[in-house]
């Protein structure tokens, strides 16, 4: 009778442990579960940050690009355009070239092509209808046919001819089209950058969400 107590005793031992075992298991595996979900949710939460710092990024230089755009109107006396691609895939800079009546590539390093980076998505809005500066010319020289007079004697061959044409315009004068650009990035529904102008006064840039603007300072540096 002694051995068969001490055996059931030895046999409840057993199973008491085995169940703290069991037990032990079950509450670890739910810690683990609790700290994997807050670390997605941080891992979330950086993603979107990450992504809501690059789009302020974007958006800044654009509105950069824009107000250097402006000012290089009024200092080299030309009129320059900008421009998105069909596609909305890259934006750049023109300038109206007098001598052959289009738009060329406006080559400076600040103002050459760029891409747009993945997931940005971009609007723009003008108001009124487009200027069309080589109509504006021949019928300011009472002309009908291709000009072919000093405005067109220059080397066609140097200048490298665009086929976008933009709808945003800067001129020399210090006006500009009035505009409103949105830029966006498609995993962000809830935060949109607006970009825009008077047609007189400095480019502004707002975030959609908080409503708040500011007036760019005139010397800005746009990588």
């Amino acid at each position: 009778q002694l051995r068969t107590l001490k055996a059931r005793n030895v046999i409840v031992m057993k199973n008491a442990i085995v169940s703290r075992e069991a037990g032990f298991t079950l509450v670890e595996l739910m810690m683990v579960i609790f700290v994997v979900g807050i670390m997605a949710g941080l891992v979330v939460m950086t993603v979107g940050g990450n992504t809501s710092r690059e789009l302020k990024k974007d958006a800044t230089r654009m509105q950069q690009l824009l107000v250097m755009a402006q000012d290089e109107a009024e200092f080299s006396g030309q009129e320059i355009g900008f421009f998105i691609d069909e596609q909305q895939k890259a934006y750049g800079f023109l300038y109206f070239d007098e001598k052959t009546l289009a738009w060329q590539a406006l080559e400076k390093d600040t103002f050459n092509q760029r891409k747009l980076p993945e997931g940005i998505q971009v609007n723009l809005d003008v108001d009124g209808a487009p200027i069309d500066l080589k109509k504006i010319y021949k019928d300011a020289l009472g002309k009908s046919e291709p000009l072919e007079n000093w405005l067109t004697t220059g080397d066609k061959k140097s200048a490298k001819r665009s086929k976008n044409t933009p709808s945003l315009i800067f001129f020399s004068d210090g006006h500009y089209t009035p505009f409103r650009l949105q830029v966006g990035n498609k995993l962000l529904k809830d935060t949109v950058f607006s970009i825009e102008g008077d047609g007189f006064s400095g480019v502004r840039i707002s975030n959609a969400e908080t409503g708040r603007k500011k007036t760019s300072k005139k010397k800005s540096d746009a990588k």
